[in-house]
C-alpha cells in the first residue's frame, strides 16, 4: 500500500464499501467479525500498519495511521477499535517491549 494518503483513503473506504458496509448488521446480530473479514484486513496490511517496513508493515507515521482510524470509524466503529486494539495493545507493546526475534515473528 502506498504511503500517499489520498490514495490510502481510497483504498481504505473502497474497502470499507465492499467488505464492511454490507455486512454491519449481520456482524452487529452476532456481536462477532468473521475470520474471513479479520484475514481480509490482514491481507490489506492495516493491522501492520505502524509496524515498521522492516517486519512486514505498511510503515505508517501516526498521521497517516490516525487518518486510516478516522477512515474507518466513519464506517464503522467497532472496526476503527479493533484495528486500534491490535495496533496499540497486541503490536505495540511487541515492538516497544520485545527482543529482536519476537519483533519479527510476531506482528
Amino acid at each position: 500500500m502506498h504511503k500517499n494518503s489520498g490514495l490510502l483513503q481510497e483504498i481504505i473506504q473502497e474497502f470499507g464499501r465492499t467488505k464492511i458496509i454490507p455486512y454491519q448488521k449481520q456482524w452487529d446480530e452476532v456481536q462477532a467479525f468473521s475470520i474471513q473479514f479479520l484475514e481480509q484486513r490482514g491481507d490489506l496490511g492495516i493491522m501492520g500498519g505502524l509496524r515498521p517496513k522492516k517486519y512486514g508493515g505498511l510503515g505508517l507515521n501516526h498521521t497517516q495511521y490516525a487518518m486510516v482510524i478516522e477512515v474507518f470509524a466513519k464506517l464503522d466503529a467497532a472496526v476503527a477499535r479493533s484495528v486500534l486494539a491490535h495496533n496499540s495493545l497486541c503490536m505495540g507493546h511487541t515492538l516497544g517491549y520485545g527482543n529482536k526475534t519476537q519483533q519479527q515473528v510476531w506482528p
